[in-house]
């Protein structure tokens, strides 16, 4: 009964037999008590002993969640700029391949395999027309033709967004699928009208 505490389970076994063998009542709480006092005396002791070395490793485990959570931030930091600083450059790229409205028109008089692409929505085509030839190509109703083009294709994207933010945000798609040649027209459907060339209507 002195030792019982120290190994699991074992406590329950010796009241047991404690009954078994009719043992005194007092002699009974007299071995539980000295059991439970050298039971705790040993984790005392055992906390005396190594205090020191338990204090550096909390403070080493502490410290280790506050570097921890400075290294998971500063990488979400970098990944965030990297994929902002990524963006910008291929804006930039696709700002100084932009090709004009008379470029464009030389290209299709010329019978260059050129790939024209609308990428406004279909309400918007149907409302102000689009370049004769041009394919849908919005997320929501892109043209599924568009998939079976060689990815050396020459591709045209034309939208009617300041900046042409929407004909890069699909240039940018287009890449990732694997299409190299990619100018967006700058100044877009407007600037296509006003240099005094029809449009066409979608049936």
């Amino acid at each position: 009964m002195l030792f019982a505490k120290f190994i699991p389970g074992l406590t329950l076994v010796t009241v047991a037999m404690a009954g078994v063998t009719k043992m005194p009542v007092l002699a009974f709480l007299l071995l539980d008590g000295i059991g439970a006092v050298l039971f705790i005396s040993a984790a005392v002791a055992l906390g005396l002993l190594f205090h020191d070395a338990i204090t550096s490793v909390l403070l080493t485990l502490t410290n280790l969640g506050k570097i921890a959570s400075v290294i998971v931030l500063a990488a979400i930091v970098l990944y965030s700029l990297t994929r902002w600083w990524r963006r910008r450059l291929f804006i930039r790229q696709l700002r100084m391949d932009r090709i004009t409205v008379a470029e464009l028109c030389k290209l299709i008089d010329d019978g260059q395999e050129i790939v024209i692409l609308d990428v406004r929505p279909k309400e918007i085509r149907a409302q102000e027309g689009t370049i004769p030839g041009a394919v849908s190509a919005h997320p929501a109703d892109i043209d599924p033709a568009l998939k079976t083009y060689p990815r050396e294709t020459e591709i045209v994207v034309y939208c009617a967004c300041p900046n042409e933010e929407s004909a890069a945000t699909a240039a940018k798609h287009l890449r990732q699928a694997g299409f190299k040649r990619i100018r967006p027209l700058l100044g877009g459907i407007d600037a296509w009208v006003q240099a005094g060339h029809p449009v066409e209507r979608p049936s």
